[in-house]
């Protein structure tokens, strides 16, 4: 018989753990079909909730959340 302890440590995440500026505006290009230059000011302000996308506004923010 072993003495041997296995531990396993497993993680899921539900997205990358680390993803570009330019990867976000694809992403908000492709789900929300709005052709955005990326930047870091127009990602805070979008994350804001203050630039005007037709209606759009709280799904992009929630989408571009900082946490998600």
């Amino acid at each position: 018989m072993s003495n041997t302890a296995y531990i396993v440590d497993c993680l899921d995440t539900e997205g990358p753990l680390h993803e570009s500026i330019e990867a976000t505006f694809e992403r908000i290009r492709e789900i929300f079909h709005l052709d955005l230059e990326p930047s870091v000011e127009l990602l805070r302000r979008l994350q804001e909730g203050k630039v005007d996308r037709g209606g759009a506004e709280a799904a992009i923010q929630r989408m571009a959340a900082p946490n998600c």
